[in-house]
């Protein structure tokens, strides 16, 4: 996520006061992002020659998987801006395959492909394809295939495991015939798989409080969506604080404006202040629903 500006600790609310009462009732809008899912893994590697990939296969798949780790050497060069043809591939029969606790038999991969980290794409299983009724015609058919696989990245240097996830997933595929062509299943598995080292990022929808009748929120709001993430927080920064009458609306309306500056802070980079606002909306008016669940939610994205 590109970092737009950086906020120098917990703002103290020291504002202006002004307060709408009677105005609508608080309401719910979303804006959408993208966050690294904390189940995949980012490899960090510079230059070339540091990483290879490695496919282990049973009797009936080693076609595919010769053809998956293929791809996923040649997306890796292309994601890289590496030259074609300095990330290699291997394959390995699965009776051959000794595992990762075996040391000395990593460390002979490691000097046998002259690279340190080594990613493995293991235990593949294709399932049996569905025709979708509903969406085929007479001159194509939508298939539904099925699978799991294991990918993995080890350190040779470091003779350490460092990522191990079994993924399962369907490939949808329009065809002329019941057959999903090797090619595209390959690049499918290939593409999905090498997302999980070179890190997965997934969308999330950020609800922000809205009072409709309010001018003021719905151009905050726009401003968040125009990605002009500091214009939003200086604005409700500006017009909202800790009430000084106490009023319920003047509470919920202040909590609402910090819930929405934590998810700027999130939109920004800035998780731990993203937090602190957070709580601040929970512990201003205890009944803002959407302040608990982003509290959970950016606790979660941490753990």
């Amino acid at each position: 996520m590109k970092k737009i500006f950086c906020l120098t600790g917990f703002a103290v609310l020291a504002v202006c006061g002004w307060m709408a009462a009677g105005c609508a009732v608080v309401q719910e809008t979303y804006v959408r992002t993208e966050v690294m899912d904390k189940e995949s893994y980012c490899l960090d590697t510079e230059g070339e020659n540091e990483v290879a990939f490695f496919g282990v296969y049973g009797k009936e798949d080693s076609t595919l998987v010769s053809k998956i780790v293929q791809n996923m050497a040649e997306t890796f060069e292309t994601e890289k801006g590496l030259a074609a043809g300095t990330v290699y591939a291997y394959t390995i029969p699965d009776e051959e395959f000794k595992g990762f606790s075996d040391t000395l038999y990593m460390e002979s991969l490691m000097v046998e492909s002259a690279s340190r980290f080594m990613v493995f794409l293991t235990e593949l299983n294709l399932m049996q394809y569905k025709v979708d009724p509903n969406m085929s015609s007479s001159n194509s058919l939508i298939i539904d295939l099925p699978y799991a696989v294991t990918v993995s990245c080890y350190d040779g240097m470091k003779d350490t495991l460092l990522h191990k996830k079994r993924m399962r997933d369907i490939i949808t595929a329009s065809t002329k015939s019941v057959a999903i062509p090797a090619s595209a299943i390959a690049r499918e598995i290939g593409k999905r798989s090498l997302r999980q080292v070179m890190g997965n990022w997934v969308e999330v929808t950020w609800p922000l409080m809205w009072y409709p009748d309010e001018k003021m929120w719905s151009d905050l709001i726009k401003k968040v969506r125009d990605f002009k993430f500091k214009e939003a927080i200086d604005g409700w920064m500006k017009y909202y604080s800790e009430p000084a009458n106490g009023s319920e609306k003047a509470k919920e309306m202040c909590a609402a404006a910090a819930h929405n500056i934590a998810v700027c802070c999130e939109l920004s980079g800035e998780r731990e202040l993203a937090k602190e606002w957070a709580k601040y909306a929970v512990a201003m008016y205890p009944s803002l629903d959407a302040a608990k669940r982003l509290v959970r939610r950016l606790n979660y994205l941490d753990e």
